[in-house]
């Protein structure tokens, strides 16, 4: 089931992304949660929802995703744009890419029958479109101001929206999922979390249950380089309000997968699967299933 994968072809997305300002840096810092990488994860942005009314809360949404590195990017085009015409044509663009990534890569996976883990699931895109073709999705992420504009974005009767612990997936029963998607979230974390996360996939899926996950595949030199330590204020502080990137070699992934109790996994490019305007399309589509 899961490895099977389409052909086609994609077309990077070539387009150069600006430096934050200081005004972006700032509001990154303000709406950053206590642990590492959790963007929007402060602990007043649901509280800032609840008292704003319903008429303002999807504007408050793509203003504060707008803060976060994970989900708009900064192409130079904008300059000449509005703000507000900015927020909605970059809310555009990922509406798009998470479609062509229902289409073109999940949904061949997809039965109506279906419980699925979104794992890292952000403003909730993606899993407002599978939703169309399961029974359930259970959508996780770290933060909770992601998890709050995902409720007013994308919002669904068969989307439950958790916050995650950022660590296990205690939310969840064993045996209880049948399928387990992730992007734009394996290349952020640490080899602990990593390795934690997908012995949690094996607990929580069903025998025969399987997960699709994008990563960033990379030698050895460029995997040091990325998890290089910086150990200057400057640069812990950057470690930990920048969005990391960590480029494993494709033999450490599946040494860590098979570790984990799963079978060998199928490692493809995204972008012979699937054309999607977004930086996953250099990357690389793992699946593989719990025996």
């Amino acid at each position: 089931m899961v490895r099977q994968v389409l052909k086609g072809r994609c077309a990077r997305d070539t387009l150069t992304l600006d430096p934050p300002s200081l005004a972006e840096k700032l509001a990154r810092l303000a709406t950053f949660g206590f642990s590492e990488q959790n963007f929007l994860g402060a602990p007043w942005i649901p509280l800032l929802f609840k008292l704003t009314p319903g008429r303002y809360r999807r504007r408050l949404a793509l203003n504060l995703l707008a803060a976060s590195p994970h989900y708009f990017k900064r192409y130079p085009h904008y300059a000449s744009m509005a703000r507000r015409q900015v927020l909605k044509e970059e809310h555009r663009r990922n509406v798009v890419s998470r479609r062509a990534i229902c289409e073109q890569i999940l949904q061949p996976h997809l039965r109506s029958d279906m419980t699925v883990l979104d794992f890292g699931c952000g403003p909730g895109n993606l899993a407002r479109r599978v939703a169309r073709h399961v029974e359930r999705v259970i959508a996780l992420d770290v933060s909770c101001g992601a998890i709050a504009c995902a409720k007013v974005l994308n919002g669904a009767e068969n989307i439950a929206y958790l916050v995650n612990d950022g660590r296990t997936l205690s939310a969840l029963e064993d045996s209880s999922i049948d399928l387990i998607y992730s992007f734009a979230v394996v290349q952020h974390l640490s080899d602990e979390l990593f390795d934690g996360f997908l012995r949690e996939f094996r607990r929580v899926l069903k025998p025969g249950g399987g997960v699709i996950c994008h990563v960033a595949l990379e030698d050895a030199a460029r995997q040091a380089e990325s998890q290089q330590a910086d150990a200057s204020i400057r640069g812990r502080l950057e470690s930990t309000f920048r969005l990391r990137m960590v480029y494993r070699p494709v033999a450490e992934v599946r040494r860590m997968i098979a570790g984990a109790g799963f079978s060998r996994p199928t490692v493809r490019p995204v972008s012979e699967i699937c054309d999607v305007q977004d930086d996953i399309a250099s990357q690389h589509l793992l699946a593989f299933h719990r025996s």
